[in-house]
């Protein structure tokens, strides 16, 4: 077997702040896929809180906040258990990040009371931005630069334009929704190339929704409920289904064939079939 091109490849998409009915009317490409039987298209169910950092470490853990213990946006300790890059670098295998810099902060090593850093950063390869209008433009040209210099495992893509024309302008408004085109259109360029591996997966999802208002926070279903679509041969296409958010960790790890921590207890995706190959056959590549 040539370990290299059998070793699994998973894309995470996270476009901030995307509401689902929104998502569901903008983003044409991805729906098209999926009409045509080449992806997935579902709910998710949302972290309350319904704010971004909250949000991030649920994905990242596969727990909620009240379990993870982040629950507002100005906490900036990192994460106090395993999250998905955790475990990919204790496989060996390699993560990577074109994201905000919240995900930086919640990945960076704790530091023991003399202020060194107890062990390495749990995603050795970041691009990272500061600025929420950041173009979503520079952040998928960053990501392709580790897709074409590194070829990670796996790889974070997360802009946060769409979430900024929320703020700006309300969830409902002209210009949130054609922030919402600007990623699909993105999206058509990464996806059929990506999938050009068979042994790669691509996630688009989002970590809440956004209020008429231009705020998010609340339990209801604008703000918590997000789209997922999904493609690659371990997905059964098809629409349908609703999950909750604290089974993308578990899935995503599953995808890369690797066993996930014991807390990441929420079941799989229950559309995943044929993951790649077993955890034993990926105890080869260490």
């Amino acid at each position: 077997m040539d370990l290299e091109q059998e070793r699994p490849r998973v894309y995470l998409f996270l476009l901030d702040g995307l509401r689902l009915d929104v998502a569901l009317e903008e983003m044409t490409f991805l729906q098209s896929l999926v009409a045509q039987g080449q992806g997935r298209q579902a709910i998710i169910r949302g972290a309350v809180p319904s704010l971004s950092r909250p949000c991030y470490a649920t994905i990242a853990t596969g727990l909620w906040p009240r379990q993870h213990g982040i629950t507002r946006n100005f906490w900036t300790a990192p994460l106090k258990v395993q999250g998905v890059f955790h475990v990919i670098q204790s496989w060996n295998r390699l993560g990577a990040a074109s994201a905000y810099h919240w995900w930086e902060e919640l990945h960076r090593p704790a530091r023991s009371f003399l202020g060194r850093p107890q062990g390495r950063h749990a995603i050795p390869l970041g691009h990272y931005y500061r600025e929420d209008d950041y173009p979503a433009e520079e952040v998928f040209a960053a990501a392709r630069q580790w897709v074409e210099e590194e070829d990670p495992d796996f790889l974070l893509v997360h802009p946060m334009n769409v979430d900024d024309r929320g703020h700006k302008f309300g969830g409902l408004s002209p210009q949130y929704r054609r922030e919402a085109r600007v990623l699909d259109e993105l999206l058509s360029l990464w996806v059929p190339d990506l999938l050009r591996n068979p042994m790669a997966t691509v996630l688009v999802t989002s970590d809440h929704g956004m209020g008429e208002d231009g705020t998010h926070g609340a339990d209801e279903p604008s703000l918590t409920h997000v789209p997922l679509w999904a493609f690659g041969r371990s997905v059964l296409p098809g629409q349908g289904g609703t999950y909750l958010q604290t089974s993308l960790a578990p899935s995503l790890l599953a995808l890369l064939a690797l066993p996930a921590p014991r807390h990441m207890a929420a079941p799989l995706f229950d559309f995943l079939t044929s993951l790649p190959i077993t955890v034993e056959e990926a105890s080869l590549w260490n």
